[in-house]
């Protein structure tokens, strides 16, 4: 996400205990479900704002945004990271799906 931000041009801002700990998050795009859970967390930056063209879909509760997707070139950032769970989540097994497998 912090890659995708860059590219297009949007700032980072320094957050606070995010680092190696885990915390809630709230899931705004209504295709995820009411899927609002705790993800593992490994950053001490976040955007400044969400990128033109994309829509916030996941935010923390300290209000840091989470997630951004772009639906018409079908690109999606996270900020948690779903490869360092013991056992994979359902909710984010399908939102990878969804992105590699899509047929847009």
């Amino acid at each position: 996400m912090q890659f995708l931000g860059h590219y297009f041009d949007v700032g980072l801002k320094k957050v606070e205990n995010h680092v190696a700990t885990r915390h809630r998050l709230t899931i705004n795009r209504h295709q995820y479900g009411s899927e609002d859970g705790i993800v593992n967390s490994y950053h001490n930056l976040s955007l400044e704002k969400c990128p033109k063209g994309f829509e916030i879909t996941a935010t923390s509760e300290d209000e840091n945004i989470e997630g951004i997707a772009n639906y018409k070139i079908n690109w999606e950032g996270w900020m948690w990271h779903p490869e360092r769970e013991i056992e994979f989540f359902k909710s984010d097994l399908l939102r990878a799906q969804k992105i590699l497998f899509s047929n847009k």
